[in-house]
């Protein structure tokens, strides 16, 4: 190597040369610029995110505790003696709703163990619940299908944000960002096991049931407070998808469901070992279906319940001042108990003798109608029916009543002869009678 004064003297030169100098100084500058840049960018999108997350905070709905409670109860109508007669409920109110302490105590625990093991630690939002789904997430190829929501958070969109599943991509985040707000808000005003308890009584828990009672009843025919660890481990398994989960169409998609529920329960210190493993061991299935196979279709009303529902709808649009829809909602979603005069033993011991016809009917036994006309207004078209029957359409004047407290003895006659002298139906013999009554009217109407 030529280490001689004039080759140190031109390497000198080379390296304070301006031009290099220059070059190094621009390469500096631009880098600078570059991460000034970077971060101005961060800072823009930071405040552009932060502006639209007030925005959305802002257009939050004012919510209470007493807001996010589950709304619409199935009405009870009971007699003097407390038996229920009937029950009255739309199809968005199939709940009964049921205290925490009313609640089997596993019932919490599995839903917790779930859907929200962090649920007694966080406020509201779970952070690590949320980095977790990230994580997971982009582990499986940007596909994210593991949830971060809180019980909380859950409890919010059921009964604030009924209407998310018609929700676009773009709506979806704006409530996700208020359900998050709103869940740090409520976590200040309720306590852990309110909030549970909201939660166990809004739920949907599939084939239309509304809450853990319902459910409780519709699966295993037993109130809330008496079901099993086995049990509520089905109930709970069922929350992430009702219909997919549903215990008596897709038992074995629930089977692995609730294993999962059992598992979580014991690995989280909820239950022991041997909790966990009896209730492995339970055949729960078997009692579903055959619960599921009692359950009986709706029937219709009685008369004396339809006079009831009436007499009550009226006093409330009366004396009240409800419109007529708004009546009708309270009653079949208001959860009220409706305590009449009509006693269950007496009614049956009645019904079980007019059922009885051989005590009260022989061959001689004769047949009448008994009629009642009313009209209130001018040229009323009037439609009426007996027996099932529809007569003709009159259109009849004035404002008067006509009272038929009888069938007219010819009508005996004419129906008593069809009976003796010809063989037919009673079906067909109130047909006929049917005819006479209307042409009777018809020429009553005629005269007036």
């Amino acid at each position: 190597m030529n280490y001689g004064k004039s080759n140190l003297s031109r390497r000198k030169k080379q390296i304070s040369s301006k031009k290099k100098r220059k070059k190094k100084r621009v390469g500096v500058r631009f880098f600078k610029a570059l991460i000034i840049c970077f971060l101005l960018l961060i800072v823009i999108g930071a405040a552009g995110i932060g502006i639209y997350v007030k925005k959305v905070i802002d257009n939050t709905p004012e919510v209470t505790a007493k807001d996010i409670m589950p709304q619409g109860y199935t009405t009870n109508i009971v007699d003097s003696n407390g038996t229920l007669l009937e029950q009255l409920k739309d199809s968005d109110s199939n709940r009964v709703y049921k205290k925490y302490d009313e609640i089997s105590p596993y019932m919490g625990k599995a839903f917790v163990a779930i859907e929200d093991e962090r649920f007694y630690k966080h406020n509201g939002i779970d952070i690590q619940g949320i980095i977790r789904a990230g994580v997971n997430g982009v582990a499986h190829g940007f596909h994210f299908t593991e949830g971060a929501s809180t019980l909380t958070q859950q409890l919010i969109k059921n009964n604030v944000f009924p209407n998310f599943i018609n929700e676009s991509k773009y709506q979806r985040i704006e409530r996700k960002i208020q359900e998050q707000y709103l869940a740090l808000k409520i976590e200040k005003e309720m306590s852990k096991e309110e909030i549970l308890e909201a939660y166990m009584n809004t739920i949907n828990l599939g084939q239309g049931c509304l809450g853990v009672q319902t459910a409780a009843q519709r699966y295993f025919n037993k109130d809330a407070k008496d079901l099993t660890l086995s049990e509520c481990a089905v109930i709970a398994a069922i929350t992430q998808s009702p219909s997919n989960l549903n215990p008596v169409s897709n038992p074995e998609a629930n089977a692995k469901r609730r294993e999962k529920v059992l598992k979580n329960m014991k690995e989280q210190g909820s239950i022991t070992k041997d909790e966990y493993d009896e209730a492995m061991a339970d055949n729960v299935y078997d009692r579903i279906s055959e619960t599921a196979s009692n359950t009986t279709a709706s029937k219709p009303y009685t008369y004396f319940i339809d006079a009831v529902i009436n007499q009550i709808v009226d006093d409330l649009v009366t004396e009240k001042s409800y419109t007529e829809t708004q009546a009708y909602n309270l009653l079949y979603s208001g959860g009220l108990t409706i305590k009449v005069t009509q006693d269950a033993d007496i009614q049956a011991i009645c019904d079980d003798e007019v059922a009885n016809v051989g005590d009260y009917l022989n061959g001689d036994t004769e047949y009448g109608l008994d009629y009642a006309l009313t009209i209130h207004r001018q040229m009323v078209l009037l439609r009426t029916t007996v027996k099932n029957n529809l007569l003709p359409i009159f259109r009849v004047p004035g404002d008067m009543t006509l009272h038929f407290s009888t069938v007219p003895k010819e009508l005996h006659r004419k129906q008593l002869m069809h009976l003796n002298q010809r063989s037919i139906s009673m079906k067909q013999a109130e047909t006929l009678l049917m005819k006479e009554l209307s042409s009777h009217l018809s020429r009553r109407l005629l005269l007036l």
